[in-house]
């Protein structure tokens, strides 16, 4: 027996001598391109192949570009699971595909006292919050999600962490006693090259709001209030605390807006650009008035913003912007198929140019065959004893970016 094993050992390490001696033969662009398509997990292996891969792989900026505009091939899944716990998975196999976990990411974190929330998922970087604990009263639940213990930030591929400082006494926020809302996001500054971490307040009077910036930049990083009455009033109706959804420098919600001459209020998009630090409007595909709970959803989807439209009782409508081009209907699904009644709203994750459409809904990942419209659904609890909850999910496509180095 341990002449096979070390045999096939053996065999292995022969056949990997023989994969790196024909890559050498080839031109530098064409290597750069083959390991530009692999996923997260193959790539982060691939660095310990030889040296001129990790070199390309860590520091090549012609790979980096490449990469993230081959983002819906090489993208993996990233989960929040019962509050504590994070790991992603590449959705191989329903039912058996393997979670990496990432709880080592969260040590000195006491998640028996503080419930983690991801904020942003950017380029390869993760950020995350903790907050107190719901803890249930007579007269309801308090609503702790007002209460920031930390921010973190963190790249599962180079096994970077960093605990961002605490707000400095000049910027107080004020008691969460006269707090209304907040909503925190996560991105990149393309223009600055920096990340940023954006934090809105909403006192419970409507002329009370205040935008606090984090920059990431190394020993420059800081806290700074942007000064002026910069914050539109409708961010306040925004409909996600962090719903993630960066696209090319900008940050997006779904908010509401009053009609003209009317009381009636209708869905509009804002976008945030982080380089100019001032906000847009983005008109959605259809006038939607508002007059029940929404079935709107914001997503990303081929690196370009996506509306989700549940409204109808048979059908879920995608339709994706790509940059200035006007917004294009480019699935229709049979909500039957895809969003049984129980599963609530689902958002789309990735497609993949074998027409495979990966989405999320409240209780799994469902992956929708564009051709066959047929679905097999990845239990996004697998492996979890407890499933007490469900998790967030959250595309993610890994880099070698290092926290410390912005």
């Amino acid at each position: 027996m341990r002449r096979t094993k070390l045999g096939f050992r053996r065999r292995d390490g022969e056949e990997r001598k023989k994969v790196v001696i024909v890559m050498e033969k080839l031109p530098q662009e064409l290597i750069i391109d083959i390991l530009s398509r692999l996923p997260t997990l193959s790539l982060l292996q691939s660095t310990r192949v030889c040296r001129s891969w990790h070199q390309i792989i860590t520091t090549d900026p012609i790979f980096t570009t490449l990469r993230y505009n081959r983002s819906p091939i090489s993208t993996d899944a990233l989960f929040l699971t019962n509050s504590k716990r994070l790991y992603f998975n590449q959705l191989i196999k329903p039912h058996s595909s393997p979670n990496i976990d990432l709880s080592s990411f969260l040590h000195g974190i006491n998640t028996e006292r503080f419930d983690l929330k991801v904020i942003g998922v950017c380029n390869g970087l993760i950020c995350f919050a903790t907050f107190p604990k719901v803890i249930p009263r007579a007269r309801g639940r308090t609503n702790n999600f007002y209460r920031v213990n930390s921010f973190h930030i963190i790249n599962p591929i180079s096994k970077e962490k960093l605990q961002l400082p605490k707000f400095p006494k000049s910027l107080k926020i004020g008691s969460t006693s006269k707090i209304e809302s907040m909503i925190y996001e996560f991105g990149f500054d393309k223009r600055n090259q920096v990340f940023k971490l954006v934090f809105f307040v909403f006192g419970l009077n409507e002329n009370v709001k205040k935008l606090l910036l984090f920059t990431l930049e190394g020993v420059a990083s800081r806290w700074r209030s942007v000064s002026g009455n910069v914050v539109p009033c409708m961010m306040r109706y925004a409909f996600s605390n962090a719903s993630s959804i960066y696209v090319d420098g900008c940050l997006h919600w779904i908010t509401r807006n009053t009609m003209p001459n009317s009381t009636d209020r209708t869905l509009v998009i804002m976008s945030f650009n982080l380089s100019d630090e001032a906000f847009g409007v983005i008109q959605t595909p259809e006038l939607v008035v508002v007059d029940h709970h929404s079935v709107h959803e914001l997503a990303v989807l081929d690196n370009s913003l996506c509306w989700v439209d549940s409204e109808s009782n048979n059908h879920i409508n995608i339709w994706i912007k790509k940059g200035d081009e006007s917004w294009t209907r480019s699935f229709c699904l049979q909500k039957s198929i895809v969003a049984p009644p129980s599963f609530g709203p689902v958002t789309p994750i990735k497609f993949e140019q074998n027409g495979r459409l990966f989405l999320k809904n409240r209780k799994c990942v469902a992956c929708y065959d564009v051709q066959d419209n047929t679905a097999t659904f990845f239990d996004v609890n697998y492996g979890d004893p407890q499933r007490d909850s469900y998790p967030d999910v959250f595309p993610f496509v890994g880099s070698f970016i290092s926290i410390n180095s912005h």
